[in-house]
Protein backbone atom coordinates (compact mmCIF):
# COMPACT_ATOMS: atom_id res chain seq x y z
CA UNK A 1 0.00 0.00 0.00
CA UNK A 2 3.05 2.28 -0.34
CA UNK A 3 2.41 4.87 -2.90
CA UNK A 4 5.32 6.36 -4.67
CA UNK A 5 5.61 9.79 -5.55
CA UNK A 6 8.17 11.75 -7.38
CA UNK A 7 8.62 15.66 -7.57
CA UNK A 8 10.52 17.53 -10.46
CA UNK A 9 10.22 20.71 -9.60
CA UNK A 10 11.74 23.42 -12.49
CA UNK A 11 15.28 24.46 -11.87
CA UNK A 12 15.73 28.04 -12.76
CA UNK A 13 14.02 30.49 -11.32
CA UNK A 14 13.98 33.25 -13.38
CA UNK A 15 11.08 32.91 -15.56
CA UNK A 16 8.65 32.47 -12.56
CA UNK A 17 7.47 29.30 -12.54
CA UNK A 18 9.35 27.37 -10.47
CA UNK A 19 7.74 25.95 -7.32
CA UNK A 20 10.79 24.54 -5.65
CA UNK A 21 11.43 27.15 -3.32
CA UNK A 22 7.16 27.12 -2.27
CA UNK A 23 7.34 23.36 -1.52
CA UNK A 24 10.96 22.45 -0.65
CA UNK A 25 10.40 22.20 2.93
CA UNK A 26 6.78 21.07 2.52
CA UNK A 27 7.37 17.95 0.89
CA UNK A 28 10.13 16.39 2.83
CA UNK A 29 8.40 17.04 6.17
CA UNK A 30 4.96 15.73 4.08
CA UNK A 31 7.20 12.38 3.42
CA UNK A 32 8.46 12.31 6.80
CA UNK A 33 5.02 12.21 8.48
CA UNK A 34 3.38 9.63 6.11
CA UNK A 35 5.30 6.40 6.18
CA UNK A 36 3.10 4.91 3.62
CA UNK A 37 4.52 6.90 0.99
CA UNK A 38 8.11 6.48 -1.14
CA UNK A 39 8.92 9.66 -1.82
CA UNK A 40 11.86 10.97 -4.25
CA UNK A 41 12.79 14.42 -5.28
CA UNK A 42 14.08 14.35 -8.45
CA UNK A 43 16.41 17.85 -9.05
CA UNK A 44 17.40 18.65 -12.59
CA UNK A 45 21.13 18.17 -12.87
CA UNK A 46 21.96 21.72 -12.56
CA UNK A 47 19.18 22.80 -10.37
CA UNK A 48 21.58 23.02 -6.78
CA UNK A 49 24.20 24.74 -8.89
CA UNK A 50 22.21 26.64 -10.73
CA UNK A 51 20.09 28.00 -7.16
CA UNK A 52 23.98 28.05 -5.63
CA UNK A 53 25.07 30.59 -7.93
CA UNK A 54 21.49 32.73 -7.73
CA UNK A 55 22.29 33.00 -4.49
CA UNK A 56 18.74 30.90 -4.06
CA UNK A 57 20.26 28.33 -1.97
CA UNK A 58 23.81 28.40 -0.87
CA UNK A 59 26.18 24.95 -0.99
CA UNK A 60 26.10 24.91 2.91
CA UNK A 61 22.22 25.15 2.99
CA UNK A 62 21.65 22.52 -0.60
CA UNK A 63 23.94 19.98 1.57
CA UNK A 64 21.63 20.50 4.79
CA UNK A 65 18.67 20.03 2.79
CA UNK A 66 20.18 16.98 0.76
CA UNK A 67 20.84 15.44 4.53
CA UNK A 68 16.99 15.60 5.36
CA UNK A 69 16.53 13.07 2.54
CA UNK A 70 20.26 10.91 2.83
CA UNK A 71 18.48 10.55 6.71
CA UNK A 72 14.90 10.21 5.31
CA UNK A 73 13.55 5.86 5.68
CA UNK A 74 11.01 6.89 2.98
CA UNK A 75 12.61 9.78 0.82
CA UNK A 76 15.73 10.16 -1.68
CA UNK A 77 17.11 12.17 -4.18
CA UNK A 78 17.59 10.59 -7.58
CA UNK A 79 19.87 11.71 -9.27
CA UNK A 80 20.45 9.12 -11.66
CA UNK A 81 20.72 10.29 -15.40
CA UNK A 82 18.28 8.14 -16.96
CA UNK A 83 14.33 9.20 -15.63
CA UNK A 84 12.41 6.36 -17.00
CA UNK A 85 12.72 3.55 -14.40
CA UNK A 86 11.47 6.14 -11.87
CA UNK A 87 8.30 7.36 -14.16
CA UNK A 88 7.22 3.93 -14.53
CA UNK A 89 7.55 2.70 -11.05
CA UNK A 90 5.84 5.42 -9.53
CA UNK A 91 2.60 6.15 -8.50
CA UNK A 92 2.13 10.51 -8.94
CA UNK A 93 4.16 13.25 -10.14
CA UNK A 94 4.34 16.69 -8.76
CA UNK A 95 5.91 19.28 -10.95
CA UNK A 96 5.89 22.61 -12.28
CA UNK A 97 6.04 23.66 -16.31
CA UNK A 98 8.70 20.99 -17.55
CA UNK A 99 9.36 19.50 -20.67
CA UNK A 100 9.14 15.68 -19.22
CA UNK A 101 4.83 16.54 -18.66
CA UNK A 102 4.41 14.50 -21.76
CA UNK A 103 6.40 11.58 -21.24
CA UNK A 104 4.62 11.52 -17.96
CA UNK A 105 1.46 11.88 -19.09
CA UNK A 106 1.43 8.92 -21.45
CA UNK A 107 2.06 6.68 -18.13
CA UNK A 108 -1.89 7.49 -17.57
CA UNK A 109 -0.35 8.37 -13.70
CA UNK A 110 -1.71 11.57 -12.01
CA UNK A 111 0.19 14.36 -12.64
CA UNK A 112 -0.29 17.02 -9.47
CA UNK A 113 0.29 20.62 -11.27
CA UNK A 114 2.30 23.43 -9.05
CA UNK A 115 0.71 26.28 -10.77
CA UNK A 116 3.03 29.66 -10.83
CA UNK A 117 1.98 31.53 -14.28
CA UNK A 118 0.47 30.40 -17.05
CA UNK A 119 3.45 29.35 -20.07
CA UNK A 120 1.15 26.66 -21.86
CA UNK A 121 1.34 26.23 -25.69
CA UNK A 122 -1.69 24.99 -27.26
CA UNK A 123 -0.82 21.11 -26.46
CA UNK A 124 0.33 21.38 -23.11
CA UNK A 125 -2.56 23.31 -22.34
CA UNK A 126 -4.74 20.75 -23.44
CA UNK A 127 -2.81 17.95 -21.18
CA UNK A 128 -3.37 20.32 -18.58
CA UNK A 129 -7.29 19.63 -18.69
CA UNK A 130 -5.76 15.89 -17.12
CA UNK A 131 -3.83 17.62 -14.14
CA UNK A 132 -4.28 18.23 -10.79
CA UNK A 133 -3.69 21.70 -10.52
CA UNK A 134 -2.49 23.44 -7.09
CA UNK A 135 -1.65 26.65 -6.16
CA UNK A 136 -0.64 26.02 -2.23
CA UNK A 137 0.93 23.93 0.31
CA UNK A 138 -3.25 23.32 1.21
CA UNK A 139 -4.04 22.21 -1.75
CA UNK A 140 -1.10 20.19 -2.54
CA UNK A 141 -1.90 18.29 0.65
CA UNK A 142 -5.67 17.78 -0.18
CA UNK A 143 -4.55 16.20 -3.53
CA UNK A 144 -1.95 14.11 -2.31
CA UNK A 145 -4.33 12.84 0.31
CA UNK A 146 -6.41 12.14 -2.30
CA UNK A 147 -4.37 10.40 -4.78
CA UNK A 148 -2.60 8.34 -1.77
CA UNK A 149 -7.00 7.03 -1.32
CA UNK A 150 -7.37 5.81 -4.73
CA UNK A 151 -9.92 8.64 -5.43
CA UNK A 152 -8.28 9.62 -8.79
CA UNK A 153 -11.27 11.57 -10.52
CA UNK A 154 -9.09 12.86 -13.52
CA UNK A 155 -8.30 9.25 -14.07
CA UNK A 156 -10.83 8.92 -17.37
CA UNK A 157 -9.94 12.51 -18.70
CA UNK A 158 -6.37 11.33 -19.10
CA UNK A 159 -6.86 8.47 -21.13
CA UNK A 160 -9.28 10.69 -23.36
CA UNK A 161 -6.29 12.90 -24.07
CA UNK A 162 -3.92 10.52 -24.80
CA UNK A 163 -6.35 8.38 -27.34
CA UNK A 164 -6.75 11.63 -29.04
CA UNK A 165 -2.89 14.12 -28.88
CA UNK A 166 -1.07 10.96 -29.25
CA UNK A 167 -3.03 9.05 -31.59
CA UNK A 168 -1.06 6.38 -33.47
CA UNK A 169 -2.27 5.55 -37.01
CA UNK A 170 -2.97 1.85 -37.49
CA UNK A 171 -1.18 1.45 -40.37
CA UNK A 172 2.03 3.17 -39.03
CA UNK A 173 4.15 5.85 -38.84
CA UNK A 174 5.56 5.74 -42.41
CA UNK A 175 2.89 4.97 -43.56
CA UNK A 176 1.17 8.23 -42.07
CA UNK A 177 4.00 10.39 -42.96
CA UNK A 178 4.40 9.01 -46.74
CA UNK A 179 0.40 10.06 -47.12
CA UNK A 180 1.04 13.33 -45.69
CA UNK A 181 3.95 13.43 -48.41
CA UNK A 182 2.14 12.56 -51.48
CA UNK A 183 -1.19 15.00 -50.12
CA UNK A 184 1.12 17.47 -49.87
CA UNK A 185 2.56 17.06 -52.75
CA UNK A 186 -0.23 16.95 -54.82
CA UNK A 187 -1.32 20.44 -53.99
CA UNK A 188 2.01 21.46 -55.57
CA UNK A 189 1.63 20.15 -58.94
Amino acid sequence: NIKRIIWTPRWCTNEGNCSFFDYKDFLINYALKNKDIDFIFRPHPQAFSEWNLTGELSEKDAQIYRNKYNNAKNAKIDSKKEYLATFYSSDIMITDISSILAEYFLTGKPIIYCHKKDCFNDFSRKLSEGFYWVNNEQELERTINMLKSGNDPLAEKRKQIINEMFYINPNGAGFTIKEFIKKDALKIL
